[in-house]
């Protein structure tokens, strides 16, 4: 009691001579609060589930890694391009359901109570610890990626993290390829509608020649042009005629100046024609773009959409905080308390005699 000073207002101004004093008295009851912290300390430790993590890396790939993509010109598609998209399968988990439905082995121990189905909860918690930062130095950042996965001891974290990755690779190669196909046969479609436009274009043309050819054949034969006239080859003088002689040579001569026999000769030939197609303009073009389209194939083997890869490797040691550390917070926490409710015990009991 002499130990405290007490003030007119009953309030305690304690020094540190005051609380060693009051520590040293009640030192069992300090001791038994750490004893009780440490044996929580342990409990925990005995049953707490170890965590462990894997990491992969992941370089954007060069451009002659997805030159195959690029045959033809078909599909305009960059490295960047493909290193973002990587990025958002990986970060949105895109694939993780038919993942998980492809590998279910790799789940076995987190399966959860849903039998019919995917367990909803099982895949949220893979998806919430899968972590995907941008590597990069002191300097600079890097064109690589680092895919996190934190993972009990329950599952082989390493295998299903680099078998994910693998599927996501494959999954976007193949989007890559049915995109390609798909504008292949757009740019197909297109150069055969060309043609097509072309083809009825000649056919019209065509039709439109042979009325203007049975017209002029007409003609011909009204006004007795036989054979094809020409004022070099006329029986009339040099000296007859010579100005509308020189009025016609000057002009566009009528189709009926060819003569009726030239002019059915030319119609025969175009209605008996075996090989039409060969006169439709273009078709030359036409025959080596349709071949060239179809030619272009993917070879997927030749595709790489990552530039390098640093596999995940299961590790041996847990990323919990230590046992040594935990009972080390432990006795400070407990010291701590047990002295503050000793402080306070003893406080309360001094109050309640003075009153």
């Amino acid at each position: 009691m002499n130990n405290l000073r007490v003030k007119e207002t009953n309030t305690y101004d304690l020094t540190l001579h005051e609380i060693f004093f009051i520590v040293t008295k009640r030192f069992k009851f300090v001791l038994g609060v750490t004893l009780i912290c440490v044996f929580i300390s342990s409990v925990y430790i005995i049953f707490r589930v170890p965590v462990y993590e894997v990491k992969v890396a992941l370089g954007k790939p060069l451009e002659s890694q997805i030159m195959e993509l690029k045959k033809s010109g078909i599909f305009p598609i960059s490295v960047d391009k493909v290193f973002k998209d990587t990025k958002k399968y990986l970060i949105n988990n895109v694939f993780l359901d038919e993942f998980y439905n492809n590998n279910k082995s790799l789940f076995l121990d987190l399966k959860g109570d849903d039998e019919i189905g995917i367990n909803f909860d099982v895949l949220m918690s893979v998806a919430k610890n899968i972590k995907i930062d941008d590597l990069s130095n002191e300097k600079e950042a890097l064109d690589a990626l680092s895919v996190k996965f934190i993972h009990d001891e329950k599952i082989n974290g390493s295998l299903l993290l680099n078998n994910y990755i693998d599927f996501i690779i494959d999954k976007q190669k193949n989007i890559y390829v049915r995109e390609f196909e798909e504008l292949k046969k757009f740019k197909l479609n297109e150069i055969k509608n060309d043609f097509y436009a072309k083809t009825k274009k000649y056919f019209v043309d065509k039709a439109a020649s042979l009325e203007r050819l049975s017209e002029a054949i007409k003609v011909a034969k009204k006004v007795g042009i036989k054979d094809p006239y020409d004022n070099t080859m006329s029986e009339y003088s040099k000296e007859k005629n010579t100005i509308l002689k020189a009025e016609i040579n000057n002009q566009n001569k009528p189709l009926y100046f060819r003569g009726y026999r030239a002019l059915a000769a030319e119609k025969k030939a175009m209605t008996q024609r075996s090989k039409e197609s060969l006169f439709i303009p273009g078709v030359s073009e036409y025959e080596e773009k349709i071949n060239y389209y179809n030619k272009t194939e993917i070879n997927q083997s030749k595709i790489q959409l990552i530039g390098w890869k640093k596999k995940a490797v299961e590790s041996k040691n847990p990323i919990n905080i230590s046992n040594t550390l935990i009972y080390i917070l432990t006795v400070v926490l407990g010291i701590c308390v047990g002295v503050c409710l000793a402080v306070l015990s003893y406080l309360r009991k001094n109050n309640s005699n003075l009153q």
